[in-house]
C-alpha cells in the first residue's frame, strides 16, 4: 500500500518532561557528562532563559527553592533529547578508518579536518520573528531545520570543492544566516513549509518537510539569480564570481522511488535529489536495512542523511567502517543570534557518535548530489542494488483505450467505510 510520507511528518509540539524528585534531578546533572555539552559552545556573555521552564508568576515574592534551582540548572544544560549511552560526543577518532560522505580516511588527525569541514548550525534565539508569529528562536522545535541547512551548505560548497576536507567559505555560509537577505535562513524554510498557515510555524518539521522547504527555496534563489544583473562576490571588496551563480535543482523523490524519466535534465545544471524514507514503524530493521544505509552515505555522490531519533533530528555524515558506529553533527545546542559570518562559529570538533544504526528512527532522507551525467548513472547504479528504495526506468504506458460497455460499467460502492477492506 503506498505512503503517503507528508503525513508522517505531521506537525507536533514538542513536549518537555520535568522531574519532581531532588534525588532524581542530581542524577541526571551527574550523567551530564554522557550527553552533549550545549555550556561550551555558546558565545554570548550570558545563555537566554530556556523556551521550556514556565515563567514565574510576579506576584510570587517566596525565594527559589532547591528543587527550582536544580531544575533550572538542569534544563538549561542539557539538550531537549534525553540522553542515552548509545548517543556520545567525542574528539577521539580510534575506530579507523571513517568514511566520510565518500572519501575514506585511515588517520585520527584526517577524519578530524573532514569532520570539522562540516557546517553546523544550531539553535539561535534572539533573531527576527517569523512570520507573523511571535517567535524568536527555534530551541525545542527547530533541529531538522537547522539540520537541512547543513546538508545544503554540503551541497553548495562541494559545487566548489570536492575535497571533503575544505571548509565552506565565507560566500557559502552567509547563506544560512537567520536574516532577511539570506536565501536559506531559517525563517524562509520554516515560511516555506507553513504556506500563510501560521499555525504551523514553532511546530516540528520531518525529513520529508524540510526536503521540499529546501526545494522550494532553492527554485526561489534560482530565480532571483537569472533576474539579478549585479554583481556577486565571494567575499565584501572583492570581484571574484560567486555560487549563488550555479543554478541547482532539486528532486524530491516520493513513495521510496526513483522515477528516472522524472529527474531533471543533469546537463541544465546540478541536481540534488532526496529520497525520504521511512523504514519501518516504530524501528528499523536493522538487518534488512543497515548495511544499506551506512553504503548510501559514503556514496561519492551523498551529502549527507537527515534522521535521528522521534523528533529529534541529526545530520549524519559518515561511519566507522570498523565498528559501523555513525557520525552526526547535533543542532541542540541554543546560542544567541548573529547577523555576520563567523566561519570559527560553525566548526563542531566534538562531533555525536551513534553506535549503530539500530537506535535511529525509521524516518529519514538520504541527500545525493550529482553533478554530471556520470555521477547520476553511478548513483542510480549504486542505488538499484540498494533496497532502500525503487528504481523506475521507465514510465507505464497510459495510452489505452477502454472498450468496455460504460453505461453498464458496475460502479456499486459500500455505503460506510466499514465496507472497505484495507490490505497491507
Amino acid at each position: 500500500m503506498t505512503k503517503d510520507l507528508e503525513n508522517l511528518d505531521a506537525p507536533e509540539t514538542l513536549e518537555v518532561t520535568s522531574n519532581s524528585s531532588k534525588n532524581s534531578l542530581l542524577e541526571v546533572e551527574n550523567s551530564q557528562h554522557s550527553c552533549h555539552d550545549n555550556t561550551k559552545n555558546i558565545n554570548s556573555p550570558s545563555k537566554p532563559p530556556h523556551n521550556s521552564i514556565p515563567p514565574k508568576n510576579p506576584q510570587t515574592t517566596t525565594e527559589p527553592t532547591q528543587i527550582d534551582t536544580a531544575v533550572a540548572s538542569v534544563m538549561d544544560t542539557l539538550t531537549y533529547e534525553n540522553c542515552a549511552a548509545s548517543f556520545f560526543t567525542n574528539n577521539k577518532y580510534t575506530n579507523l578508518p571513517y568514511n566520510i560522505l565518500g572519501q575514506t580516511f585511515d588517520s585520527e588527525n584526517d577524519v578530524k579536518l573532514a569532520v570539522e569541514a562540516r557546517s553546523w548550525f544550531t539553535y539561535r534565539s534572539g533573531f527576527s520573528k517569523i512570520g507573523n508569529s511571535n517567535l524568536t528562536s527555534d530551541a525545542g522545535w527547530g533541529c531538522a531545520v537547522r539540520v537541512g541547512q547543513m546538508l545544503l551548505s554540503e551541497v553548495f560548497n562541494r559545487l566548489k570543492n570536492s575535497d571533503r576536507q575544505v571548509k565552506p567559505d565565507h560566500d557559502v555560509l552567509e547563506k544560512f544566516l537567520d536574516t532577511d537577505d539570506s536565501p536559506f535562513s531559517l525563517q524562509k524554510l520554516v515560511l516555506a513549509f507553513s504556506r500563510e498557515d501560521d499555525s504551523k510555524i514553532g511546530t516540528w518539521l520531518g525529513p520529508n518537510n524540510v526536503c521540499h522547504s529546501i526545494k522550494q527555496l532553492v527554485s526561489d534563489f534560482n530565480e532571483k539569480c537569472s533576474n539579478s544583473s549585479s554583481p556577486v562576490t565571494d567575499q565584501p571588496g572583492t570581484e571574484q564570481p560567486s555560487t549563488s551563480k550555479h543554478i541547482l535543482q532539486v528532486h524530491v523523490c516520493m513513495d521510496s522511488t526513483v522515477v528516472i524519466p522524472e529527474l531533471p535534465k543533469v546537463e541544465k545544471s546540478p541536481i540534488l535529489i532526496f529520497i525520504p524514507l521511512r523504514l519501518g514503524l516504530d524501528s528499523i530493521n536493522s538487518s534488512l536495512y543497515g548495511q544499506d544505509i551506512l553504503n548510501s552515505i559514503s556514496y561519492p555522490q551523498s551529502v549527507g542523511i537527515i534522521g535521528g531519533r522521534p523528533r529529534t533530528a541529526y545530520y549524519f555524515f559518515g561511519h566507522s567502517e570498523t565498528t559501523k558506529e555513525l557520525l552526526a553533527l547535533d543542532p541542540h545546542t541554543v546560542r544567541a543570534h548573529s547577523g555576520s559570518v563567523d566561519k570559527a562559529d560553525n566548526i563542531c570538533d566534538t562531533p555525536l557518535f551513534i553506535k549503530s544504526v539500530d537506535h535511529l528512527d525509521p524516518t529519514m532522507a538520504l541527500g545525493f548530489l550529482a553533478r554530471t551525467q556520470v555521477e547520476l548513472d553511478d548513483l542510480i547504479h549504486r542505488l538499484s542494488s540498494s533496497k532502500l528504495c525503487a528504481i523506475m526506468r521507465e514510465l507505464p504506458n497510459m495510452d489505452f483505450e477502454f472498450k468496455g460497455d460504460l453505461d453498464n460499467l458496475d460502479m456499486d460502492l459500500p455505503d460506510t467505510d466499514d465496507e472497505f477492506e484495507i490490505l497491507c
